[in-house]
């Protein structure tokens, strides 16, 4: 009996405990990294055409995607 109070002591106890994890921003003030995350949400909201005209930005990104960033 002892031994079965003390494992839902620890079950108790293990199920109160919390693992909090937490991401500081990966982009310490890098404006292209900080850039690239807006288009990133921007995108995930559905405003895929201003998410494109914001890595556009970037000539290497325009010359890639071309027509893309030619057409705002």
């Amino acid at each position: 009996m002892t031994s079965l109070k003390a494992l839902l002591m620890v079950l108790f106890v293990g199920a109160c405990s919390q693992t909090v994890v937490s991401y500081p921003s990966v982009c310490n003030s890098d404006k292209t990294c900080e850039r690239n995350q807006n288009a990133k949400i921007l995108n995930d909201l559905g405003h895929t055409e201003a998410a494109t005209a914001l890595v556009c930005e970037d000539h290497s990104v325009a010359d890639l995607l071309g027509d893309k960033c030619t057409s705002r």
